[in-house]
This record gives C-alpha cells, structure tokens and sequence, in this order.
C-alpha cells in the first residue's frame, strides 16, 4: 500500500506548495481521512512591496494570515479535544519539525500519557522562539475502528490555507486483531478477506459510511475546543491493499 499512501498524502498537499500531511501512515491502515479546519479571527500579514502586492491580489500566494490562536493554546485546546474523542495515548510531540518526545523511544508501552506529553510540548515553547508548525500524533479504538490521527498547526500559513489539519488513518473493527488470535491465525483471516472481492467491497462501503459518521464527530469536537469558522474532509477508502 506504499503508492497508494504516498498519493494520498500528494492529494492532501496544500495548493500553496508545501506538503502538510507529512506522516506516512503503515501499511495496516485502509480508510484515510483529512479534515481541514479554518479558524476564525485569523490576522492578515500586509505585506509592503509593490511587488509582493501585486502577486498577492493575482495569484494569492504571498499573502499568509497569522492565526489568532496561539501554540501553548493549541496544545491545550488539542488535549481537550483528545480527551473528548477518548484517545489518551499520544506517540509524539513535535515542534518545528523537531519531536518534543516519542513515546516510541521508549521500552514500556504507550497508554494514557495524553497530559504528560502536552505537557512536555508546552515546555518546550518560549517566548524566543518563533512556532512554524506543532504536530501531535495520537492513537485509539472503539467499536469501529482503530485509528491513528495527526493533527497539524500553523500559526502562520498562506492565505486560503487550513490552519489546523486533522489526519486519520483508521482500520475497520472487522479487520483489527482480536485479543485471542495469534498472528498466524489472523494472517490467515485477513488474506481470505481480502481474496473474497465482494466482501471487501461490501466492508469498504459500509467502511465509508460509519467514517463518514466518525469524522463528522471529531470535526464537531474540533468545533467545541476551537474557534471553527468552517470545516470540510475528505475520505480514501482502499481496503484492497492492506497487508498484516
């Protein structure tokens, strides 16, 4: 599924050039989502140049609008919104590009590190040092489906662009590994899933369908714990593709 995630994660490049999914997600996953957030009360940057003035009012690109909402906030607001989606267990912090802390560095298993690891990301921030991005990955499941999610900040970002991003890579409940089976045993069962073309049909529309609810619930959780003027996602079913 290596081609299949990176021209997803090409057709989630924003319009202005830079890549904002940057995360690859594993080869495990077959629904993939991303949420654009536009928030409300973001400041426009002026630029002065003649020049610069006139790209901008033909081409929009060089206009960028700085967000309203700050990054020790965000990281706040994100822990809220975690904690109201039922995700605790967080596998990274990063702060312009550079990861605050992974939980995979770590022998012991993740499990509800949420506060901790906000904490260490609003540590890191100081007065001194100018916030490009923030990245939290975080991971869960529920009777759907387990999922892994991204959210991205930019306090500043080209005008038209989302300032929050919000990235699931989720896999159906049917096809998540069962407390009981061993590896082999699952292998087995996924394999024979995926052969049956009809089946895996049947799961990738009915798949769509309970994401379409999914994500709609996190947008309005997003909308609870930020300044939401608008929201809009799209969703990549590929079930087909997945290897265990």
């Amino acid at each position: 599924m290596g081609s299949a995630a990176a021209e997803t994660v090409q057709r989630m490049e924003d319009p202005f050039g830079y890549t904002l999914a940057k995360h690859t997600p594993g080869e495990q996953f077959g629904v993939r989502v991303a949420v654009r957030a536009f928030l409300s009360g973001a400041a426009p940057v002026q630029e002065r140049h003649k020049a610069a003035g006139w790209l901008e009012r033909h081409l929009g690109e060089h206009e960028h609008e700085v967000e309203a909402v700050v990054p020790s906030e965000f990281l706040v607001r994100v822990q809220r919104f975690l904690r109201a989606a039922r995700i605790d267990d967080v596998l990274m912090v990063s702060v312009n590009d550079v990861p605050v802390e992974r939980a995979d560095d770590k022998a012991a298993p993740v499990k509800d590190n949420l506060d901790s690891m906000v904490s260490e990301g609003i540590a890191s921030l100081s007065s001194s040092k100018r916030v490009d991005s923030i990245v939290i990955e975080a991971f869960g499941s529920n009777d759907q489906f387990e999922v892994q999610m991204q959210l991205q900040f930019r306090p500043v970002h080209p005008r038209k662009a989302p300032g929050l991003m919000l990235y699931i890579w989720a896999l159906p409940h049917e096809l998540v590994r069962r407390n009981d089976e061993s590896e082999f045993f699952y292998e087995d069962r996924i394999n024979e899933v995926i052969a049956d073309k009809a089946a895996i049909q049947r799961l990738e529309a009915d798949s769509r369908a309970r994401m379409e609810t999914t994500a709609s619930l996190f947008e309005a959780y997003l909308m609870q714990q930020f300044p939401v003027e608008r929201t809009s996602h799209e969703i990549d079913v590929d079930l087909h593709d997945i290897t265990v």
